[in-house]
């Protein structure tokens, strides 16, 4: 199932506490307020949800919400 930004948006506003308008696909994790522990708990939290686990390399390599949201969908739809 191939994840769209108003979904991923939607669950980090959830989650987070953070406007969705804000998720934009250049918004950088520091532009949202992540911290490292964030972007783990994000990751985790994608996992249980769309059933797709992010590997701590790619998790590292990852600088906005487009990078997540293409990774996400590679995994999803290989």
């Amino acid at each position: 199932m191939k994840m769209t930004l108003d979904t991923l948006a939607a669950i980090i506003a959830e989650r987070f506490k953070i406007d969705p308008a804000k998720v934009t696909l250049k918004a950088g994790f520091e532009e949202l307020g992540f911290d490292s522990l964030s972007i783990v708990d994000l990751a985790v939290l994608l996992e249980k949800k769309m059933g797709v686990r992010l590997s701590d390399e790619q998790l590292n390599d990852m600088a906005n919400i487009g990078d997540i949201l293409n990774a996400l969908n590679a995994v999803a739809l290989a």
